[in-house]
């Protein structure tokens, strides 16, 4: 039963409902930068991602990426998509490799009207990104750099409940919407407030309090 009891949403189900889930579900490992389910594709399955990262993967005409979402295990990807029964609006990619179950969308579905604890989480965590991605909007188009990254670094620990972003700078810099110079410059400033500590391969919040602050344009 691979990882399905970590996930949040299926945590409060019987053992038995988790067994036949667990027999309805092959896993599937991802390679390092692998396309999941590519923009256009229909989502057949609902994808459980029990270890690594998945991102919603936008490209521009020059090439240009950017990150419109970010999953780490243990989660449920991409909802929206599943839910809507309609093509992916980006592509699914995994940075660092990952293992996912494969439940189809129809047991999925099964799921949510069967079970109130599920579909009540779904529902919250759908809430809850809708709210999100305003943030998000207001950031991008109103407040500086440095106000950008600091919301990516607390809507990623906020998520996943951990202070760190396991990633490089130029992955931060694809989910904040900003380029890879203007990040470590923002990282730079943050780090010398003592709100972050940044290494080689990860940054790790130190003072959430005060790099709320900073998200919301106020230092």
């Amino acid at each position: 039963m691979t990882g399905l009891a970590d996930i949040p949403a299926l945590r409060g189900l019987a053992p038995a409902v988790l067994e036949q889930l667990d027999r309805a579900c092959p896993t599937v490992r991802h390679r390092s930068g692998a396309v999941l389910r590519p923009v256009g594709a229909p989502a057949r399955f609902a994808v459980l991602l029990v270890a690594g990262a998945v991102v919603a993967r936008h490209t521009g005409p020059s090439g240009a990426e950017l990150w419109s979402a970010r999953w780490e295990a243990p989660a449920i990807v991409d909802k929206p998509t599943l839910l809507s029964g309609g093509p992916a609006t980006a592509d699914l990619v995994t940075p660092r490799g990952c293992t996912v179950r494969l439940l189809p969308r129809d047991t999925f579905l099964a799921l949510l009207d069967q079970h109130e604890p599920v579909r009540q989480h779904v529902l919250g965590h759908l809430a809850r990104d809708v709210l999100v991605n305003r943030e998000r909007l207001a950031a991008t188009t109103t407040r500086p750099a440095v106000a950008r990254v600091a919301a990516t670094l607390l809507d990623t620990a906020n998520r996943a409940g951990d202070p760190t972003w396991r990633g490089s700078q130029e992955e931060l810099a694809r989910a904040a919407g900003l380029t890879r110079v203007t990040v470590n410059r923002a990282l730079h400033r943050l780090s010398r407030a003592g709100v972050v500590r940044v290494s080689a391969r990860c940054v790790t919040v130190v003072d959430a309090e005060n790099l709320a602050r900073y998200a919301s344009g106020t230092c």
